[in-house]
């Protein structure tokens, strides 16, 4: 039987790995190693397993119906609109999404040569930069930090709205690991709200996840009763500023029953901003209260994941 290595030879066997990953990936590697450990402490048992694996399977599921940009043959230009993320073209921003590809997999297919982290500035030379990734979908670690930390405990038998819920990450998060009673995807994109109908189908999910194809703005009454509501990069990237108004405006008219919490990315006050809305259109301060929320004790890597994360409590 192979004797298990002491402490130094552990250590030596890291930095000899260490040695072999290029110097400019190092700190990104030594991250995800981070982010591994974070969850490996975590104690996982064998329904908690169960659970994993069949979020694992809807990826897979979902990564053979679409390609590898997770965007419909009715999407083309899905980057964000606001201020902040001008530099982000066509040419230097590519689409991955966070749910469907997990930092493993993006760093497995960059290993195989499908996926490039840099894009040539001047086409035949050797002038390159880094790519951004852009997601709109949540990944895993988003999804984990929001049910474990941001509402916890408050969901049994409550009702769960994703505004935008695109592919069902957020759905089949909360079917998987809480007790919501009624978890809620509103999806205007028709061939989004087919895929995520498919997959409750698939995955025998429809006896308390349920799909509504629609406007959001045709949903007061849905979003008037809801215990928790989600928003993920919710229109900055989808439609125009002056549609964005529109919306912001009509869900704080909704926004009516005390208690229910608002979990939104980025803050509402900076998706406002993004709108041309400002406290003379909605004075967010006396509509509802800022819950805080603990990102202590979280790895660097993380920390980034979901630092831009926050939650609000209606008057």
């Amino acid at each position: 039987i192979m004797e298990a290595p002491s402490m130094t030879e552990s250590v030596e066997e890291f930095e000899a790995l260490l040695s072999r990953v290029p110097v400019d990936m190092q700190e990104k590697f030594v991250d995800v190693i981070r982010t591994k450990l974070e969850a490996w402490k975590r104690p996982r048992n064998s329904a908690t397993k169960k659970k994993l694996k069949t979020l694992d399977e809807i990826r897979v599921s979902l990564r053979d119906k679409l390609p590898m940009n997770a965007l419909t043959s009715s999407e083309t230009d899905l980057l964000p609109k606001s201020a902040k993320f001008d530099e982000m073209t066509l040419k230097n921003t590519i689409y991955v999404d966070g749910f469907l590809y997990p930092e493993e997999i993006l760093q497995e297919l960059e290993d195989q040569n499908k996926l490039s982290n840099s894009y040539c500035v001047d086409c035949g030379s050797k002038n390159t930069l880094g790519l951004n990734f852009l997601t709109h979908s949540m990944s895993a670690e988003q999804l984990e930090f929001i049910f474990t930390r941001m509402v916890k405990g408050t969901l049994k038998g409550r009702t769960l709205v994703d505004v935008g819920s695109r592919l069902g990450a957020v759905l089949y998060y909360a079917y998987l690991f809480t007790e919501c009673a009624h978890i809620v995807g509103v999806e205007f994109n028709d061939e989004l709200c087919s895929l995520q109908e498919e997959t409750v189908q698939q995955f025998s999910m429809g006896d308390r996840i349920e799909v509504i194809c629609s406007d959001v703005m045709k949903q007061g009454e849905l979003i008037a009763t809801a215990d928790v509501v989600v928003m993920n990069n919710v229109f900055d990237a989808f439609v125009p500023v002056d549609v964005q108004k529109k919306l912001w405006l009509f869900l704080f008219s909704v926004f009516k029953k005390s208690g229910t919490l608002l979990v939104t990315y980025p803050s509402l006050e900076e998706n406002l901003i993004a709108a041309g809305l400002d406290e003379t259109d909605i004075d967010v301060a006396s509509l509802v209260n800022k819950v805080p929320v603990s990102f202590a004790n979280l790895s660097e890597a993380m920390l980034h994941e979901v630092e831009g994360f926050s939650l609000y409590r209606v008057k």
